[in-house]
């Protein structure tokens, strides 16, 4: 990914939070001052790994009603993630905390990437994504806390497996240019609850591919595409096999899985132009990761579809 150059959103100091492992972490006390209630880096240790995640309290929110998950795209950081996405008006539209965490497994091209498919080699994300779960639990003193999860390419992918492997704590996800369906990739999901999941993606996608078949420069490291994601969910969700399909415009097609498990929500936006980009992002991109579609803006829409989420809990 592109340089970013912008000030950062975020301060320079920390709270740090060592553990040894989740079980450790759930029994934690943590003690907060109100100086740390907006835009701080926090940094903690999860089974033996230093791990870091930027932290968004819209101001003068003292409860929130939800927290927002962002996660980067691999070689990506949570700074260039938050100029993509533009997540915190997310999380002020939900009144919500947003987090935005740092991947720690080293990507190929450079940076670092999220751990899915699972690699026992390296840190486990989902164990990451518990114990911030209960940490921002802890922090504002809540028994509960609904939490909804984004990500942008590598991003989505993490965000796919967390909707995989957290179906009960997870209340929706949106995926853009990343979605995957984890039991493709040999995961196993627990049958202990479900997630309402929408996708946002381009079939101009030359790295991560709508259709498999279309020969992306990376179908090695994708598998499959967008297509197969959203059969397997669908299959697993016990949908009905033909989702509705509404032309929304010239350039995007929704498509919506009916009668699933649950009443969950699976909705794919297929957009005809664009490439591996955030749908009405003002993002700089690298041209060889395409144009962004500007006639839908991913983020309004990411947000509406998590306020509608939420309101079904």
């Amino acid at each position: 990914m592109k340089g970013l150059s912008l000030t950062l959103i975020f301060g320079i100091s920390s709270s740090v939070i060592n553990v040894n492992n989740y079980a450790k972490e759930l029994s934690l006390e943590v003690s907060f001052s109100s100086e740390d209630a907006i835009n701080k880096v926090i940094d903690l240790e999860v089974s033996g790994v230093r791990r870091q995640y930027q932290l968004y309290t819209p101001e003068g929110l003292s409860s929130p009603k939800a927290l927002v998950f962002d996660f980067h795209g691999s070689g990506s950081n949570p700074q260039q993630q938050l100029a993509i996405s533009n997540s915190q008006q997310i999380a002020n539209h939900l009144q919500a905390v947003l987090v935005a965490p740092k991947a720690v497994r080293p990507f190929a091209r450079g940076g670092f990437t999220w751990n899915t498919p699972y690699h026992k080699n390296f840190a486990d994300d989902v164990i990451m994504s518990q114990t911030i779960i209960e940490q921002i639990r802890l922090r504002f003193k809540l028994s509960e806390l609904p939490v909804v999860v984004t990500g942008f390419s590598g991003g989505a992918r993490m965000a796919s497996l967390l909707a995989c492997k957290l179906p009960d704590k997870i209340t929706a996800v949106a995926l853009v240019a990343g979605m995957r369906q984890p039991e493709l990739d040999g995961e196993s999901c627990p049958d202990t609850g479900a997630t309402h999941i929408l996708s946002i993606h381009s079939i101009k996608d030359t790295i991560n591919p709508y259709r498999f078949y279309d020969g992306a420069a990376t179908s090695s490291y994708w598998n499959y595409g967008v297509e197969e994601s959203l059969k397997a969910w669908a299959g697993r969700y016990q949908c009905e096999t033909t989702p509705n399909h509404i032309e929304l415009n010239d350039t995007v097609d929704v498509f919506s899985y009916q009668q699933c498990l649950n009443n969950k929500r699976i909705i794919s936006y297929r957009l005809a132009e664009g490439g591996h980009t955030w749908p009405g992002s003002s993002f700089e991109f690298p041209d060889y990761l395409g144009s962004v579609n500007k006639s839908i803006d991913a983020s309004k829409i990411i947000s509406k579809f998590f306020v509608e989420s939420l309101s079904d809990k």
